[in-house]
């Protein structure tokens, strides 16, 4: 597609996401796995590499690896897009207007 195309397509792709249900940032499981994922980071940061048997490169893979499949998982699970806040969808309005009411 060339650029000019895309441009003309994003009004369609702007009123398809204003109908679609928001929720809060803070209902996101994935934002929660990776905010956990930062927390465990950053105590192994602090703390150190004393009690475990593996070099800090091994441990840096494996988190990855882990954030990773966790992000692939909760990305297939997810159903609806997260904003700054949650905001009512269209749904229900589309719903009401196909019945007449």
């Amino acid at each position: 597609m060339r650029l000019l195309e895309l441009v003309r397509l994003l009004p369609r792709v702007s009123e398809a996401v204003a109908g679609l249900q928001v929720k809060g940032w803070y209902l996101s499981k994935t934002i929660w796995a990776n905010l956990l994922a930062l927390a465990g980071s950053i105590a192994y940061a602090v703390t150190g590499n004393d009690a475990l048997t593996l070099t800090e490169d091994e441990v840096a893979a494996l988190a990855v690896a882990g954030v990773a499949a966790a992000n692939i998982v909760l990305r297939i699970l997810t159903r609806k897009p997260v904003g700054l806040r949650s905001v009512p969808g269209a749904a229900g309005r589309a719903d009401e207007s196909a019945s007449g009411r």
